[in-house]
């Protein structure tokens, strides 16, 4: 009994005295995985060891240069998710992910603080002009609603 408690303890502290192999990282994605703190800055920062990585935030022409069967594929970058002068959104438009505002119109009844769609079924329905003074920008019906393409491919 003596020898197999000795027997015991002595496989116990050989298994806490092994050295564990490093976690090997080399990105942010991996240095998260591996359990370390995230620093909620912008973009956020993740420390493993001595080094920190960075998350890379993808900006709008990395987006348009995306392609896509679907407006769900498309990411709305945060350079124009933090902007106000606009709901902006994406759409896939010909097999590319695209930027785009959506148009909205206000209740005539200034008691009335409600905002509609602007629905349609093709373009010539568009006016766009309400959010885009100068027309620099196209204005076409997508996916049933008027919008203005901002950024696209």
């Amino acid at each position: 009994m003596k020898k197999l408690s000795i027997l015991l303890i002595a496989i116990f502290f050989l298994g806490c005295s092994q050295a564990q192999e490093p976690i090997s990282v080399s990105s942010f994605d991996e240095c998260v995985k591996a359990g370390n703190p995230v620093i909620e800055s912008y973009p956020r920062q993740c420390r493993h060891g001595e080094r920190t990585y960075t998350e890379v935030i993808e900006t709008a022409a990395d987006l348009i240069e995306k392609s896509c069967t679907n407006s769900s594929e498309c990411m709305l970058p945060m350079e124009y998710a933090i902007r106000s002068n606009c709901p902006f959104g994406t759409a896939c438009i010909e097999g590319s992910c695209a930027i785009i505002c959506p148009i909205w119109e206000h209740s005539p009844n200034p008691e009335e603080s409600i905002s509609y769609q602007v629905e349609c079924t093709e373009n010539s329905e568009c006016d766009c002009s309400s959010w885009d003074f100068e027309n620099n920008y196209p204005c076409e019906c997508l996916e049933g609603q008027c919008a203005s393409i901002v950024e696209s491919n």
